[in-house]
């Protein structure tokens, strides 16, 4: 058995209205199934701005859920004799981007003064903000205090991976020791495929049924799922939350709307979840415009390369969209003007509705046509003009020529 603990707290407690820091937020187990509304039970609120959770914890994965206006959850793991322990501030609801979890022993108890932690919230910053240098000495005291918190080698390996400069020896030495204290969680299977590649050793492919934590350590297996598809089982949850995944914090998090019912449901997933990621089609889209457009070859695993998801996400949105005829109707459209500054929907459709459907088209508008579409646009006639379109629409030719030949 472990254990859980999640803290809740105001900036202060002058900055306390009296709110319930624990609205909309849920505790489930794996299948979904309600354990804790932060209401009853083990969990302890006091008037002075904080609310504590404490319960003994079988060893796997819960979800924390949040049900406000920024619809999310997060994956928690529990591990024998160790006590996952979060942190969350409340201001005005919850900052999931001041998230802090560990894992120390079950019967440490926390310190915001401890050195491992003022070190962790450093490594947490340096993770967040995509940096490659952390301080000699912290990294020292984060891959020391790996041994009474397994969360702060994960955070210790990750940010190792990232120096230019890298003693192998040493970084395999933490990843063994890694395997020794928590070697079935999903951020050591992360960690340990990112370490192997790093190193040219063979990538460990076991599937990933659960995310990661760490969000580096899932986008590292999302972006390495496109050369090796068995580490991302199809329509399971790694899959599913891959193109719905926040991105204001390290800890790995998603956006439920939509498939709040089907994640967990006895179905299982459904077949049609991943046709509410609307950047995936969007993005599908332009992506197909500017082939057509170069006449370049739709290679649609190279396409799930380029946003680090899984290439049958990518597969599946293109069928979705319509496949081969989703080419043809885009070929038939033009090009996207919604690119230009001042030009919406219903601006496209009417220029396109007049024949001018590329950006070559508007780009080579002579002044008798200009003068007719003008008209054609009503009391909007100065638009084109004032909104330059005939300019944006050569310099968006003349960036995809350079970009082109760049490649």
């Amino acid at each position: 058995m472990g254990r859980l603990f999640l803290f809740l707290r105001t900036p202060s407690q002058e900055q306390y209205r009296d709110e319930n820091l624990g609205a909309n937020l849920r505790l489930l187990n794996s299948q979904g199934e309600l354990l804790s509304d932060f209401a009853t039970g083990d969990s302890i609120k006091d008037d002075q701005g904080f609310l504590a959770f404490s319960a003994r914890a079988e060893r796997g994965l819960y979800i924390l859920r949040h049900e406000g206006e920024e619809p999310r959850e997060v994956p928690l793991y529990v591990y024998p004799e160790l006590n996952t322990q979060v942190f969350l501030v409340y201001n005005r609801g919850l900052r999931f981007e001041t998230a802090k979890i560990f894992l120390p022993s079950i019967n440490f108890a926390f310190s915001p003064q401890d050195r491992f932690t003022q070190v962790a919230d450093a490594a947490l910053t340096t993770l967040q903000q995509g940096g490659d240098f952390f301080p000699e000495d912290a990294m020292n005291k984060l891959l020391i205090g790996k041994f009474e918190d397994p969360m702060l080698g994960f955070l210790g390996a990750h940010l190792l991976l990232r120096q230019k400069s890298l003693d192998e020896s040493y970084l395999w030495m933490v990843i063994q020791n890694l395997k020794e204290l928590v070697s079935s969680s999903p951020d050591f299977q992360a960690l340990e495929i990112m370490a192997c590649e790093r190193l040219g050793r063979a990538l460990p492919l076991r599937p990933f049924d659960q995310p990661p934590m760490l969000r580096p350590g899932l986008e590292a297996v999302l972006r390495l799922s496109n050369e090796y598809p068995e580490l991302v089982p199809e329509k399971g949850l790694v899959e599913c939350i891959a193109t719905r995944l926040y991105v204001d914090s390290p800890w790995t998090s998603w956006n439920l709307t939509g498939i709040c019912e089907q994640l967990y449901g006895e179905k299982g997933i459904l077949d049609e979840v991943w046709l509410a990621s609307d950047w995936l089609a969007t993005y599908l889209k332009d992506a197909i415009q500017d082939k057509i457009k170069w006449k370049g070859e739709i290679d649609l695993k190279e396409l799930a390369r380029q946003v680090g998801v899984p290439t049958n996400l990518v597969v599946n949105m293109y069928e979705a969209l319509g496949g081969s005829s989703l080419v043809d109707r885009l070929q038939e459209w033009g090009d996207d003007f919604k690119k230009i500054s001042g030009i919406g929907p219903a601006f496209e459709s009417a220029l396109k509705n007049m024949g001018i459907r590329t950006y070559e088209d508007l780009a080579q508008l002579g002044e008798d046509k200009i003068e007719e579409v003008s008209s054609a646009l009503g009391r909007f006639a100065n638009r084109l003009l004032e909104g330059d379109w005939v300019n944006q629409a050569k310099n968006l030719l003349s960036d995809a020529f350079q970009e082109t030949g760049d490649e």
